[in-house]
Protein backbone atom coordinates (compact mmCIF):
# COMPACT_ATOMS: atom_id res chain seq x y z
CA UNK A 1 0.00 0.00 0.00
CA UNK A 2 1.33 3.47 -1.17
CA UNK A 3 1.70 6.80 1.22
CA UNK A 4 -1.01 8.21 -0.78
CA UNK A 5 -3.31 5.29 -0.50
CA UNK A 6 -2.45 4.95 3.72
CA UNK A 7 -3.17 8.98 4.10
CA UNK A 8 -6.71 8.79 1.82
CA UNK A 9 -7.84 5.75 4.24
CA UNK A 10 -6.58 7.62 7.55
CA UNK A 11 -8.11 10.71 6.17
CA UNK A 12 -11.27 8.94 5.67
CA UNK A 13 -11.20 7.08 8.62
CA UNK A 14 -11.33 10.41 10.87
CA UNK A 15 -14.25 11.78 8.51
CA UNK A 16 -16.30 8.40 9.52
CA UNK A 17 -15.42 8.70 13.56
CA UNK A 18 -16.04 12.71 13.45
CA UNK A 19 -19.22 12.74 11.45
CA UNK A 20 -20.43 9.48 13.60
CA UNK A 21 -19.87 12.11 16.74
CA UNK A 22 -21.30 14.81 15.51
CA UNK A 23 -24.04 12.81 13.93
CA UNK A 24 -25.16 11.11 16.96
CA UNK A 25 -24.78 14.11 19.52
CA UNK A 26 -27.23 16.28 16.65
CA UNK A 27 -29.69 13.47 16.83
CA UNK A 28 -30.25 12.93 20.46
CA UNK A 29 -29.98 16.40 21.94
CA UNK A 30 -32.03 17.85 18.73
CA UNK A 31 -34.74 15.45 20.28
CA UNK A 32 -33.83 16.71 24.14
CA UNK A 33 -34.59 20.09 22.77
CA UNK A 34 -37.07 19.73 20.52
CA UNK A 35 -35.55 20.94 17.54
CA UNK A 36 -36.34 18.98 14.17
CA UNK A 37 -33.84 21.33 12.80
CA UNK A 38 -31.35 19.80 14.65
CA UNK A 39 -32.17 16.25 14.09
CA UNK A 40 -32.26 16.45 10.77
CA UNK A 41 -28.73 18.11 10.65
CA UNK A 42 -27.73 15.10 12.52
CA UNK A 43 -28.95 12.74 10.17
CA UNK A 44 -27.42 15.02 6.99
CA UNK A 45 -24.07 14.13 9.33
CA UNK A 46 -24.73 10.40 8.86
CA UNK A 47 -25.17 10.96 4.87
CA UNK A 48 -21.36 12.46 5.39
CA UNK A 49 -20.79 9.17 7.01
CA UNK A 50 -21.75 6.87 4.31
CA UNK A 51 -19.66 9.45 1.69
CA UNK A 52 -17.04 8.60 3.81
CA UNK A 53 -17.03 4.91 3.75
CA UNK A 54 -17.51 5.53 -0.26
CA UNK A 55 -13.60 7.35 0.13
CA UNK A 56 -12.46 4.27 2.59
CA UNK A 57 -13.75 2.09 -0.25
CA UNK A 58 -12.24 4.02 -3.01
CA UNK A 59 -8.72 4.25 -1.46
CA UNK A 60 -8.36 -0.05 -1.53
CA UNK A 61 -9.45 0.31 -4.82
CA UNK A 62 -6.97 2.71 -6.69
CA UNK A 63 -4.08 0.91 -4.38
CA UNK A 64 -4.96 -2.37 -6.69
CA UNK A 65 -2.32 -3.11 -9.31
CA UNK A 66 -2.76 -3.18 -13.04
CA UNK A 67 -4.50 -6.21 -14.63
CA UNK A 68 -5.11 -7.42 -18.56
CA UNK A 69 -8.09 -5.27 -17.69
CA UNK A 70 -7.31 -2.13 -16.43
CA UNK A 71 -3.88 -2.05 -18.04
CA UNK A 72 -3.24 1.55 -16.27
CA UNK A 73 -4.31 0.64 -12.77
CA UNK A 74 -7.73 1.40 -11.07
CA UNK A 75 -6.45 4.89 -10.32
CA UNK A 76 -9.05 6.51 -11.97
CA UNK A 77 -11.68 5.34 -9.28
CA UNK A 78 -10.79 8.14 -7.33
CA UNK A 79 -12.09 10.67 -10.22
CA UNK A 80 -15.48 8.49 -10.59
CA UNK A 81 -15.76 8.50 -6.76
CA UNK A 82 -15.34 12.77 -6.58
CA UNK A 83 -18.09 12.60 -9.56
CA UNK A 84 -20.42 10.94 -7.42
CA UNK A 85 -19.49 13.30 -5.18
CA UNK A 86 -19.97 16.13 -6.80
CA UNK A 87 -23.66 14.75 -7.43
CA UNK A 88 -24.04 14.29 -3.59
CA UNK A 89 -23.43 18.18 -2.84
CA UNK A 90 -25.53 19.52 -6.12
CA UNK A 91 -28.64 17.53 -5.01
CA UNK A 92 -28.31 18.20 -1.67
CA UNK A 93 -28.33 22.26 -2.23
CA UNK A 94 -31.20 21.63 -4.60
CA UNK A 95 -32.86 19.57 -1.67
CA UNK A 96 -32.43 22.86 0.52
CA UNK A 97 -33.55 25.48 -2.59
CA UNK A 98 -37.04 22.93 -2.72
CA UNK A 99 -37.32 23.40 0.94
CA UNK A 100 -36.90 26.86 1.33
CA UNK A 101 -38.98 27.88 -1.42
CA UNK A 102 -41.90 25.82 -0.90
CA UNK A 103 -41.83 27.39 2.99
CA UNK A 104 -41.36 30.73 1.62
CA UNK A 105 -44.21 30.50 -0.19
CA UNK A 106 -46.33 28.55 2.11
CA UNK A 107 -45.20 30.64 4.93
CA UNK A 108 -44.36 27.99 6.95
CA UNK A 109 -41.47 29.17 9.69
CA UNK A 110 -40.13 26.33 12.10
CA UNK A 111 -40.30 27.15 15.68
CA UNK A 112 -37.15 28.67 17.11
CA UNK A 113 -34.80 26.24 18.51
CA UNK A 114 -33.64 25.98 22.34
CA UNK A 115 -30.49 27.57 23.25
CA UNK A 116 -29.06 23.37 23.41
CA UNK A 117 -29.92 23.65 19.95
CA UNK A 118 -28.07 26.54 19.34
CA UNK A 119 -25.20 25.36 21.42
CA UNK A 120 -24.92 21.93 19.57
CA UNK A 121 -25.11 23.88 16.52
CA UNK A 122 -21.96 25.90 17.29
CA UNK A 123 -20.10 22.94 18.37
CA UNK A 124 -21.10 21.08 14.88
CA UNK A 125 -19.52 24.16 12.68
CA UNK A 126 -16.76 23.94 14.82
CA UNK A 127 -16.36 20.30 14.15
CA UNK A 128 -17.10 20.09 11.03
CA UNK A 129 -14.75 23.38 9.94
CA UNK A 130 -11.82 20.85 11.42
CA UNK A 131 -12.73 18.04 9.09
CA UNK A 132 -13.07 20.37 6.52
CA UNK A 133 -9.11 21.51 7.09
CA UNK A 134 -8.28 17.78 7.43
CA UNK A 135 -9.44 16.98 4.39
CA UNK A 136 -8.55 19.89 2.11
CA UNK A 137 -4.94 19.51 3.24
CA UNK A 138 -4.43 16.01 2.78
CA UNK A 139 -6.01 16.34 -0.45
CA UNK A 140 -3.94 18.70 -2.09
CA UNK A 141 -0.83 17.50 -0.33
CA UNK A 142 -1.42 13.90 -2.53
CA UNK A 143 -3.66 15.31 -5.12
CA UNK A 144 -6.71 13.77 -3.97
CA UNK A 145 -9.30 15.46 -5.96
CA UNK A 146 -11.70 12.83 -4.26
CA UNK A 147 -10.75 14.22 -0.60
CA UNK A 148 -10.84 17.88 -1.75
CA UNK A 149 -14.37 17.37 -2.94
CA UNK A 150 -15.77 15.97 0.61
CA UNK A 151 -13.61 18.86 1.92
CA UNK A 152 -16.02 20.82 0.39
CA UNK A 153 -19.04 18.73 1.22
CA UNK A 154 -17.89 19.46 4.84
CA UNK A 155 -17.73 22.77 4.85
CA UNK A 156 -20.94 23.41 2.72
CA UNK A 157 -22.64 21.94 5.65
CA UNK A 158 -20.56 24.24 7.86
CA UNK A 159 -21.90 27.09 6.02
CA UNK A 160 -25.75 25.67 6.27
CA UNK A 161 -25.03 25.52 10.01
CA UNK A 162 -24.20 29.28 10.36
CA UNK A 163 -26.83 30.20 8.26
CA UNK A 164 -29.56 28.88 10.47
CA UNK A 165 -27.55 30.50 13.49
CA UNK A 166 -27.53 33.75 11.22
CA UNK A 167 -31.33 33.48 10.47
CA UNK A 168 -31.67 32.28 14.26
CA UNK A 169 -30.19 35.63 14.81
CA UNK A 170 -32.41 37.80 12.62
CA UNK A 171 -35.47 35.48 13.99
CA UNK A 172 -34.44 36.54 17.58
CA UNK A 173 -33.57 40.23 17.51
CA UNK A 174 -35.93 41.51 15.09
CA UNK A 175 -38.74 38.94 14.97
CA UNK A 176 -38.63 38.23 11.12
CA UNK A 177 -38.14 34.96 10.63
CA UNK A 178 -38.54 34.95 6.88
CA UNK A 179 -34.65 36.03 6.91
CA UNK A 180 -34.00 32.19 8.03
CA UNK A 181 -35.20 30.97 4.75
CA UNK A 182 -33.93 33.35 2.21
CA UNK A 183 -30.61 32.72 3.79
CA UNK A 184 -30.96 29.29 2.95
CA UNK A 185 -32.25 29.70 -0.15
CA UNK A 186 -28.52 31.55 -1.00
CA UNK A 187 -26.77 29.54 0.71
CA UNK A 188 -28.55 26.26 -1.61
CA UNK A 189 -27.68 28.49 -4.96
CA UNK A 190 -23.99 28.21 -4.07
CA UNK A 191 -23.78 24.69 -2.68
CA UNK A 192 -25.23 23.85 -6.18
CA UNK A 193 -22.26 25.71 -7.67
CA UNK A 194 -19.17 24.27 -5.58
CA UNK A 195 -21.22 20.87 -6.97
CA UNK A 196 -21.49 22.10 -10.78
CA UNK A 197 -17.90 23.29 -10.31
CA UNK A 198 -16.31 20.08 -9.35
CA UNK A 199 -18.43 17.93 -11.34
CA UNK A 200 -16.75 19.98 -14.79
CA UNK A 201 -13.63 19.88 -13.07
CA UNK A 202 -13.95 16.14 -13.10
CA UNK A 203 -14.86 16.00 -16.51
CA UNK A 204 -11.66 17.38 -17.90
CA UNK A 205 -10.15 14.02 -16.43
CA UNK A 206 -13.00 11.60 -17.48
CA UNK A 207 -12.46 12.85 -20.80
CA UNK A 208 -8.69 12.43 -20.60
CA UNK A 209 -7.95 16.40 -20.52
CA UNK A 210 -5.85 18.31 -18.24
CA UNK A 211 -6.17 21.52 -16.12
CA UNK A 212 -2.87 23.03 -16.67
CA UNK A 213 -1.84 22.83 -20.50
CA UNK A 214 1.34 24.41 -18.95
CA UNK A 215 2.30 20.77 -18.86
CA UNK A 216 3.34 20.76 -22.41
CA UNK A 217 5.79 23.68 -22.13
CA UNK A 218 7.73 21.60 -19.45
CA UNK A 219 7.49 18.35 -21.88
CA UNK A 220 9.15 20.31 -24.94
CA UNK A 221 12.14 21.72 -22.24
CA UNK A 222 12.63 18.36 -21.01
CA UNK A 223 12.88 17.39 -24.61
CA UNK A 224 15.16 20.07 -25.75
CA UNK A 225 17.41 19.27 -22.70
CA UNK A 226 18.54 15.90 -24.41
CA UNK A 227 21.40 15.88 -27.72
CA UNK A 228 20.21 15.07 -30.71
CA UNK A 229 16.16 14.60 -29.99
CA UNK A 230 14.25 17.15 -32.31
CA UNK A 231 10.51 18.72 -33.03
CA UNK A 232 8.61 17.12 -29.88
CA UNK A 233 5.06 16.86 -31.59
CA UNK A 234 2.35 14.57 -31.17
CA UNK A 235 2.22 15.31 -27.30
CA UNK A 236 -0.74 14.02 -25.41
CA UNK A 237 -1.10 13.91 -21.51
CA UNK A 238 -3.70 12.75 -20.11
CA UNK A 239 -4.33 11.78 -16.04
CA UNK A 240 -4.44 8.71 -14.01
CA UNK A 241 -5.88 9.64 -11.00
CA UNK A 242 -2.94 12.08 -9.41
CA UNK A 243 -0.74 11.33 -12.01
CA UNK A 244 0.34 12.14 -15.84
CA UNK A 245 0.19 9.74 -18.48
CA UNK A 246 2.44 11.34 -21.33
CA UNK A 247 2.99 9.96 -25.29
CA UNK A 248 5.29 12.20 -27.66
CA UNK A 249 6.92 12.04 -30.99
CA UNK A 250 10.39 13.05 -31.60
CA UNK A 251 12.88 13.65 -33.94
CA UNK A 252 16.12 12.03 -34.58
CA UNK A 253 18.90 12.04 -37.62
CA UNK A 254 17.56 9.44 -40.10
CA UNK A 255 20.90 8.04 -40.49
CA UNK A 256 22.08 6.72 -37.09
CA UNK A 257 20.97 2.97 -35.51
CA UNK A 258 18.45 2.04 -34.07
CA UNK A 259 20.26 1.37 -31.03
CA UNK A 260 21.23 5.25 -30.90
CA UNK A 261 17.83 5.78 -31.63
CA UNK A 262 16.40 3.86 -28.72
CA UNK A 263 18.57 5.16 -26.09
CA UNK A 264 18.17 9.14 -27.52
CA UNK A 265 14.57 8.17 -26.79
CA UNK A 266 15.38 6.57 -23.48
CA UNK A 267 16.70 9.83 -22.48
CA UNK A 268 14.08 12.02 -23.58
CA UNK A 269 11.99 9.66 -21.25
CA UNK A 270 14.39 10.44 -18.28
CA UNK A 271 14.13 13.96 -18.75
CA UNK A 272 10.42 14.58 -18.93
CA UNK A 273 10.41 12.16 -15.50
CA UNK A 274 13.19 14.25 -14.10
CA UNK A 275 11.52 17.85 -15.19
CA UNK A 276 7.70 16.78 -14.32
CA UNK A 277 5.99 15.86 -11.30
CA UNK A 278 3.64 12.63 -11.02
CA UNK A 279 4.30 10.92 -14.11
CA UNK A 280 2.73 7.80 -14.04
CA UNK A 281 4.47 6.61 -17.60
CA UNK A 282 6.23 7.93 -21.00
CA UNK A 283 6.09 6.27 -24.11
CA UNK A 284 8.10 8.36 -26.90
CA UNK A 285 8.02 7.57 -30.53
CA UNK A 286 10.81 7.77 -32.67
CA UNK A 287 10.57 9.28 -36.37
CA UNK A 288 13.60 10.61 -39.00
CA UNK A 289 14.22 14.37 -39.31
CA UNK A 290 11.95 16.39 -41.46
CA UNK A 291 9.10 13.15 -41.69
CA UNK A 292 5.85 14.88 -42.62
CA UNK A 293 1.86 13.04 -41.47
CA UNK A 294 -0.71 14.44 -42.99
CA UNK A 295 -3.08 14.08 -40.02
CA UNK A 296 -1.30 15.11 -36.86
CA UNK A 297 -2.86 14.72 -33.44
CA UNK A 298 -2.00 15.94 -30.44
CA UNK A 299 -0.11 18.90 -29.46
CA UNK A 300 3.40 20.65 -31.42
CA UNK A 301 5.96 22.62 -30.53
CA UNK A 302 4.11 25.49 -32.55
CA UNK A 303 0.98 24.76 -29.95
CA UNK A 304 2.92 25.20 -27.22
CA UNK A 305 4.32 28.51 -28.31
CA UNK A 306 0.49 29.76 -28.97
CA UNK A 307 -0.09 29.43 -25.10
CA UNK A 308 3.26 30.62 -24.14
CA UNK A 309 4.01 33.31 -26.68
CA UNK A 310 7.66 34.68 -26.48
CA UNK A 311 8.94 31.34 -25.41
Amino acid sequence: MTDRTHLIIRTSWIGIIGNSLLSVMKIVLGFISGSLAVVGDGIDSAGDIIISWITLFTARFISRPPDTTYAYGYAKADTLATLVLAFVIFFAGAQLAISSVTQLFKGEYPAIPSLLAIYVTVISIAGKLILSLIHFRTGRQINSAMLIANGKNMQNDMIISLGVLIGLFFTRIYDLPVIDKIIALVISVWIMRVGLQIFMRTNIELMDGIKDPAVYDQIVKAVGRVPKAQNPHRMRVHQIGNSYMITCDIEVDGTITVDESHEIAKNVEESIKANIGNVYDVMVHVEPAGNIEREVYGVSDHDVKKINPGK
